[in-house]
């Protein structure tokens, strides 16, 4: 803009100072007319690098000296921007075609457009492809590929076959799975495998996604990962305002509004308040509030077993509509979490009903998606803010932002896995009369060493394989029927099976067998085989093996056995760790 600016004004200023230095030239030149039409003509022959009057002169005046070199720098500045514009788009094409280690973000939606902000904010290198370009998107504009990402000539075009990560996040998951064929079709020009990152905003349809996942070895061009950005806000949300504690009963919340952020806030919430009662001693309450609230509070409970022990439900199958209408269905809670798809409504909810308003600061929680920016007008400092937050009980969460952090959408199912291995070991832990940091291993996953991460990532990754040698599979928690319950000839070939995992993940990491245990010197008397272990330490791997059905339960996942023989061959190269 400002080298236009420029060149319009060297412009104007060398038709100036051209006519007025060819007027004082011209009155020593009889031979050629110097009426004011002819000095205009001549002046703008400047710009063409011929105007008869100086064609082989001397000796002109200063300001004409000035025309003459500034008129054909101004056309040919002129031409030059001409072309870039005309082979703008066909450039811009070839040089995202070639860059190298970039992200590729596919999808207008507002996940799409949070997600991109939020790279380009990082630093990182984006391509964006879709139907409409965001220039005006209110952060500094990527590259911009227009057309179909599902389609192999857009996936080329946007450099996907040198790119380090791709995240499809449209608003139709079935067109981001598509997205993800599309691309395992795209050669790879760059060594390491792509990471594709795949929404899928249907919580049933993702963790079916997932199961198939893991139960496929790992690939070395692909490495495929479906999230839901639901999921991820919630567990944002919890992560930035732990739920409140009450020192004489067990907390209350209320959620309303049965949408996908609202089901996976109530497994959160049930998570976290699991480790702060292990011994179960206290279910905390959770009240739903929806027109459908009985029958998600059904499919819930039979997707997490879990949360029989940890919650205490209360459904209140009403329409959110009518609360507006005075339709309070209990006292206040220690926390109300507003969640409906609606986000006028739910808004509205909270600005109205003072019925909520007595629980101190942020007590009330508002989901918001399109609306999302609207936080800034209640959270801005004093003297910025638009709107009153009642005091501080008011807090306006940016759902979709949350759930477009690039760190959250990276975590594998591998790595939420090794957080639930964790985490179920905690429970234990705990429910044994385990005190916090009394040992490495006794610290929430954020703080974990990242060696004892490594490990459980790697007992994560090995789910697929060890169930693939019992003749099983991992499945969604069942709506109707039962899992599968493993039977002591597989928990013994299991447990061969981590002995093997964690000796190959021990040796990769440098450890070596020793008498007794040296962690400064790397050495542990379990690096043997099977048939040389102690009892005891056999045992160990026993009771890893028969947590595994409670971790993935937790997850969402169950095991199912399939047809065929019940102990199959194993692939025993896959025991090592995985990179």
């Amino acid at each position: 803009m400002l080298s236009r600016l420029a060149a319009v004004l060297v412009g104007a200023g060398a038709l100036v100072f051209g006519f007025i230095g060819l007027r004082e030239y011209l009155a020593t030149q009889p031979d050629f007319p110097h009426g004011g039409f002819d000095l205009l003509y001549y002046d703008v022959q400047l710009f063409v690098l011929s105007s008869p009057p100086v064609d082989g002169g001397r000796n002109f005046p200063p300001l004409l000296e000035i025309a003459r070199f500034a008129a054909p720098a101004v056309t040919v500045y002129a031409l030059i921007e001409a072309g870039r514009r005309l082979f703008a788009a066909e450039l811009a094409r070839l040089r995202t075609r070639r860059t190298r280690g970039h992200d590729v973000v596919c999808g207008d939606s507002p996940v799409a457009y949070a997600l991109t902000a939020r790279l380009v904010g990082e630093g990182r290198r984006v391509v964006r492809i879709g139907s409409r370009d965001d220039s005006d998107a209110g952060y500094r504009h990527p590259p911009f590929v227009q057309g179909d990402p599902a389609t192999l000539d857009v996936l080329r075009t946007a450099g996907v076959s040198r790119a380090r990560a791709l995240y499809a996040c449209t608003s139709d998951g079935t067109v981001n799975l598509a997205i993800a064929l599309a691309v395992s079709e795209v050669p790879r020009r760059r060594r390491g495998a792509l990471e594709v990152h795949v929404q899928i905003d249907d919580p049933e349809f993702c963790l079916a996604l997932q199961a198939r996942r893991l139960g496929q070895p790992p690939s070395a061009r692909l490495d495929l990962n479906f999230y839901s950005a639901h999921d991820l806000a919630a567990r944002t949300l919890l992560a930035r305002q732990p739920p409140p504690t009450v020192t004489d009963r067990a907390p209350r919340f209320m959620i309303i509004g049965a949408s996908w952020f609202g089901l996976a806030l109530a497994v959160e919430l049930a998570r976290h308040w699991r480790l702060l009662d292990p011994h179960r001693e206290r279910p905390m309450e959770l009240v739903l509030v929806d027109r459908e609230a009985g029958a998600a509070v059904t499919r819930l409970r039979r997707r997490y077993p879990f949360l029989a022990t940890v919650c205490r439900f209360t459904s209140h199958e009403r329409d959110i509509g009518n609360l507006l209408d005075g339709d309070l269905p209990d006292e206040p809670p220690d926390r109300v979490y507003l969640c409906a798809d609606d986000e006028e409504v739910a808004l509205k909810l909270a600005l109205t009903m003072d019925h909520f308003w007595h629980r101190g600061p942020r007590s009330l929680v508002v989901r918001l998606g399109r609306l999302g920016l609207l936080g800034k007008a209640f959270h801005e400092p004093d003297e910025d803010r638009l709107l009153d937050d009642v005091s501080g009980t008011l807090h306006l969460f940016d759902a979709v932002r949350a759930g477009s952090d690039p760190r959250l959408v990276e975590d594998s199912l591998v790595e939420r896995l090794g957080r639930g291995i964790h985490e179920s070991y905690l429970a234990d832990r705990l429910r044994e009369g385990a005190v916090w940091n009394s040992s490495r291993a006794m610290r929430q996953w954020t703080e974990l060493s990242e060696d004892l991460k490594a490990n459980n990532r790697a007992q994560a990754a090995d789910v697929g394989r060890k169930l693939r040698a019992i003749g099983c599979a991992l499945a969604p928690s069942p709506i109707w029927g039962q899992p599968e319950v493993l039977d002591d000839a597989a928990v013994e070939l299991l447990a061969q099976l981590e002995q093997e995992r964690w000796c190959g993940y021990l040796r990769a990491s440098g450890w070596r067998y020793g008498p007794s245990r040296d962690e400064a010197a790397g050495r542990h008397p379990d690096l043997v085989e099977w048939s040389q272990l102690t009892e005891s330490s056999r045992e160990q791997n026993r009771a890893a093996i028969r947590q595994m059905p409670g971790y993935l339960a937790d997850a969402g996942f169950q095991i199912v056995r399939l047809p065929g023989p019940s102990l199959l061959p194993v692939d025993r190269d896959l025991a090592l760790p995985l990179g």
